[in-house]
């Protein structure tokens, strides 16, 4: 699917709450504490891929700042995380991370 390269984690949280209605009865059974209860584990997943791919944010961005300050010279460089824009997880900013860290190692080996 093309558009999946794109999403975020709420398109695909609106999806799946939309699938999951959409497949339910006119008339749910059981007690809202129940409907919960069916959606809980969907909804776990999807927190787990935010996990993830915040996670992914942080690792690339953290190299991102490792090889500027080794390009700047600055070789005491703490292990502190940088800070993760969680508005926009997609995989499209990702993949721009991404190709800044590889120019950057470019850079690197170019200077080094």
């Amino acid at each position: 699917m093309a558009i999946h390269n794109t999403q975020t984690p709420y398109f695909t949280f609106v999806f799946l709450c939309i699938l999951f209605f959409l497949s339910q009865p006119e008339n749910p059974s059981g007690t809202i504490k129940e409907q919960l209860a069916a959606i809980a584990p969907v909804l776990e997943q999807l927190w787990q891929q935010k996990e993830e791919r915040v996670k992914e944010f942080s690792d690339v961005q953290s190299q991102i700042q490792q090889i500027c300050g080794e390009i700047a010279g600055n070789l005491n460089l703490d292990d502190v995380s940088p800070a993760v824009d969680e508005s926009d997880l997609s995989l499209k900013k990702l993949d721009e991370y991404q190709s800044e860290l590889q120019e950057l190692q470019k850079e690197k080996v170019t200077l080094l």
